[in-house]
This record gives C-alpha cells, sequence and structure tokens, in this order.
C-alpha cells in the first residue's frame, strides 16, 4: 500500500492557507512602501520645486520683477565668471529663480580659469556700455542684441557704517542688481540728468546714486557759471540744497529752460539749506506761483512724527500721479521741513498743483528753533486756518495756453535732508521711492521705473555641508526604506508560524 508523500505541492490550497493571507499582506506592503519610497524620491529629483525659508526673503522675487519678466522679447542670460568650487551660492540660488520664472533667461558658469580669454568674450565698445568683467562678476547679457551689464560683488552686497566707519548692517541688493541689469539691456532708453553745482549743495547720496545708475539714469554735474548754459537734451535738472542763492545769470538761463515756448525740461528742487536770503531763486519759483518759507514744520499729532520729536515728520505720502509708480507703504521722513505756499491765482498760465505731503491741521512753524519741551509760542510761532495742513513736499505741471500739453514741470521738497544718506533710512522710508518717481514723472516715463529695496542680510536658514548632504541622503533614500523592508520581514516571519 503507497503512502502519500509527506510534502506534496497543493497549490491550490496554498493560496488559502491563513499563514499564506498574512505573510503575502505584509510582503505586499513592505513592496508598496518601497516603491513609493523610490517614486517619492524620483519625484522631488525631478520637480525644481524651491522654498525660500530665509527671514528676510532673500531668494525671493517681487511681483515687480515678475512683471519685468512676463515683458521679456528678448533672451537674457546670466554668465557667471566663478572658479568652479568657489561660486556664490546666494547669488545662483537667487538667479536661478529667474531662470524658473521665465524661458527667457539661461544661466552658464564661466571659469576663469578654463576660460582665461573670458575678458574678450565680452568686450567693451561704444554699443556696450559696461565695466569689464573679472573674475566673481556676474555679466548680464541680451544674446539677441549683443548688450551686457557687469556686475560686481559690490552690486549684490552693501553696508551701513557708524561714526566711526565701522560696518554695522549688511545688505543683499541681489534682486535690484539683476532685474535693474534685464531692464538696463533690454532697453535704448538714457535719461539725462544735471546736477546743478557750484553753490555749495548737498550730493546724491551714494546709495541713491548707485540705484539711479541702474536705472537708465546719465547724471552728471552743471556748472552754469562755467558753461553758460544747461546741456542739451537735459530731461531734468536737480538742485540739491544749495547754500547760497544763484547768480541772476544762472536764474535765467534756468527760466529759458523752462520757457513754456520750448520743449522744455524739468526742475526738481531740495530747499531748507540757503542761509539769508535768495532772491533770484525766489524768482524762479515764482514763475510756478510758489515761495517758500524759512520756518520750521512742528508737529502735534505723535502719529506724523517720529519718536515723538515734533520736528522730525513722518508723514505718509500723498497718492496723485506723480506716486502713482511707488509702491512702498513707508512714509516720508522729514528732518526740519519747512512750508511750501501756492499762488494759483496769479499764475500767468495753467499750473496744476499736486501735495506730496501733508502735516496734521495740529502743526505749527516757528522762526526760531526750539529746545526743551518745543510747545507753541503765540508770539512768534504761526499757525494755518482751522483745519488747514502745512506742505512740506510739493509738485507743480506747467501746461500750454493754446494746447494744454505740459510744458515744464517742477518738484520742491522744502527740507535739507529729505535725501536720506544710509541704507538703513532707505529701507525704512519711502524718501528714495518717491524721489524715483519724481524723477520719471518728470521725464514723462512712469513705467519704465524699476527700484526695488534692498533686503537685510538675515537667512536664518539650516545650512549643510558637503558631508551632511550625503548623510542625509543615506538617511532618507537607503536607511529608512531598508529599516521599512525589515520591520515587514519581521511581520512575515512571524506570521508564516501562524
Amino acid at each position: 500500500m503507497k503512502t502519500k508523500p509527506k510534502f506534496s505541492l497543493d497549490i491550490a490550497n496554498a493560496f488559502k492557507d491563513r499563514k499564506f493571507k498574512y505573510s503575502g499582506t505584509a510582503t505586499l506592503l513592505v513592496i508598496c512602501v518601497v516603491i513609493a519610497t523610490l517614486l517619492i524620491n524620483l519625484l522631488f529629483s525631478i520637480i525644481p520645486l524651491k522654498v525660500d525659508i530665509t527671514a528676510n526673503k532673500i531668494f525671493s522675487i517681487s511681483d515687480k520683477t515678475l512683471s519685468v519678466l512676463n515683458r521679456l522679447e528678448d533672451d537674457i542670460k546670466f554668465n557667471f565668471i566663478y572658479q568652479v568650487g568657489l561660486e556664490d551660492n546666494y547669488v545662483m540660488e537667487l538667479a536661478d529663480r529667474y531662470v524658473a520664472a521665465s524661458d527667457k533667461i539661461k544661466s552658464e558658469i564661466i571659469d576663469p580659469v578654463v576660460n582665461p580669454g573670458f575678458k574678450e568674450m565680452f568686450a567693451i565698445d561704444d554699443n556696450k556700455s559696461s565695466t569689464e568683467p573679472q573674475t566673481g562678476s556676474v555679466v548680464v547679457e541680451n544674446t539677441t542684441t549683443g548688450m551686457f551689464v557687469t556686475l560686481t560683488t559690490d552690486d549684490f552686497y552693501s553696508y551701513s557704517y557708524d561714526e566711526e566707519g565701522n560696518a554695522t548692517q549688511k545688505y543683499y541688493d541681489g534682486e535690484e542688481a539683476f532685474t535693474s541689469a534685464i531692464a538696463a539691456v533690454t532697453t535704448e532708453m538714457t535719461y539725462n540728468i544735471g546736477v546743478l553745482t557750484g553753490h555749495n549743495e548737498n550730493s546724491i547720496p551714494d546709495a541713491m546714486k548707485t540705484v539711479m545708475d541702474r536705472m537708465f539714469f546719465n547724471v552728471y554735474d552743471v556748472d552754469l557759471m562755467t558753461d553758460k548754459e544747461i546741456p542739451a537734451g537735459t530731461d531734468v535738472l536737480l538742485i540739491l540744497a544749495p547754500e547760497w542763492d544763484i547768480t541772476a545769470p544762472e536764474k535765467d538761463t534756468i527760466l529759458e529752460y523752462l520757457d513754456p515756448k520750448d520743449t522744455a525740461g524739468s526742475v526738481i528742487f531740495v530747499a531748507g539749506k540757503a542761509k539769508g536770503d535768495t532772491p533770484n531763486l525766489d524768482e524762479l519759483l515764482e514763475h510756478y506761483c510758489v515761495s517758500l518759507e524759512d520756518k520750521i514744520i512742528y508737529e502735534e499729532n505723535t502719529k506724523n512724527t517720529t519718536a515723538d520729536v515734533k520736528y522730525s515728520l513722518m508723514l505718509p505720502y500723498q497718492k496723485n500721479e506723480i506716486t502713482s509708480s511707488t509702491t512702498v507703504s513707508q512714509k516720508l521722513l522729514f528732518n526740519e521741513a519747512k512750508p511750501i505756499f501756492t499762488y494759483p491765482e496769479l499764475s500767468r498760465v495753467s499750473t496744476l498743483y499736486f501735495d506730496l505731503a501733508l502735516t496734521s491741521d495740529q502743526a505749527w512753524a516757528s522762526a526760531n528753533p526750539k529746545s526743551g519741551t518745543l510747545d507753541f509760542d503765540p508770539d512768534t510761532d504761526i499757525k494755518l486756518d482751522k483745519n488747514a495742513a502745512f506742505v512740506p513736499a510739493l509738485g507743480v505741471m506747467e501746461l500750454s495756453d493754446s494746447v494744454g500739453t505740459n510744458v515744464s514741470n517742477l518738484i520742491i521738497f522744502n527740507c535739507e535732508y529729505f535725501l536720506l544718506e544710509d541704507q538703513g533710512s532707505l529701507n525704512a522710508y519711502a524718501n528714495d521711492e518717491v524721489f524715483y518717481s519724481a524723477l520719471y514723472w518728470c521725464i514723462g516715463d512712469s513705467n519704465a521705473k524699476v527700484n526695488l529695496t534692498s533686503k537685510y542680510f538675515i537667512t536664518a536658514t539650516h545650512e549643510l555641508s558637503t558631508f551632511g548632504i550625503y548623510v542625509y541622503g543615506v538617511i532618507f533614500g537607503i536607511v529608512i526604506p531598508v529599516a521599512i523592508l525589515g520591520c515587514g520581514l519581521v511581520v512575515y516571519l512571524k506570521r508564516r508560524h501562524l
């Protein structure tokens, strides 16, 4: 009599076995987890997903930059003159955001060691206005037209300094540098800005001058005592807080520049520094039916002052066609501002006035500098009529009698310190934004304005070394999946004995 083999293969019953069901489920679960882990790793390696976790969003680009990128018609290339392994990671990371935001932008690293003749690639000629690239530079190139701009480390980083010359704060200007360079190589616009000299005027602060250099502005000095005329093509004449009055011939030259019979230019006048009478400057302002008071404004409404200092005004700028391109929400800072008064009823032609800033109706003005409690003195100080405010910043547009077209403009800031000196103040207040907007309004091209605020250099990120990246890669790519697989195997071995 034959006996049945002890170990026979019964496939049909094996699938019905309870042990097989449990072990099969565990095995399938492990396989699914492993496959899901591999797919997730593959997905994140393909998708260029980046999140800016820096405290100050220094790797993020603004809506203003996106609007510039969306209008691009030419192809742009970022050429990084970096030795491989010595790249500026902050600059490279921000550039990647530009490349991701527009298919018109590409980037390439040019290693100066491998390509020692890189300077010949960006030779400067009459059609390419830029500085010669060096190792560490970034050349923003319009590959359609051949125009390029060279950016250096100073374009990406800036500092504020204390009174002893020590750097106190570092700023990252990456977005401003890249966006301004793109705008510069994709436009044929160049605006000519003359700065009047010869009367102990203030100069344009370095931080603002750097921005103006990136905003299509060709800035040059105008000495009317020597040249006798304002250079042809000057779009705006800047008169920046002269200490002395202009001469009668200078006044006549400026009035001729503003003559409604011609295609005239515009004047931006920062006042408040003059010592003594200024009859010629006064006559220049009378052309627009405007006068300046040599009295310091004091503000009782603490919402309009800094640290409750009554003569340090912090006023919201007034929204109008002059400031329409201003995008910041900060207020204007006026230290020892003075009033501006208008007399439109005396105007010989049609004239429009735009208040750029207003005090509250609690403000008053004094010709005598105050100290101590800064209280109003009814014997020497002045207040305006009820519900009236002082105007420390004003815009004036003069129109032609015959056709009603704009023929000249005047912007006045009756505050010697309106052009702020340090980067911290520029970040905190809107003075520079309103000044740039006034420039473009005078020129008549507010849509071209591309200026961006510097950001404090605060990253607050978790930085990994190359070794750390490998460690995290091993942990998430190998250790965790193997651990999951091991757990599944343990479950399987336990279940198979049930």
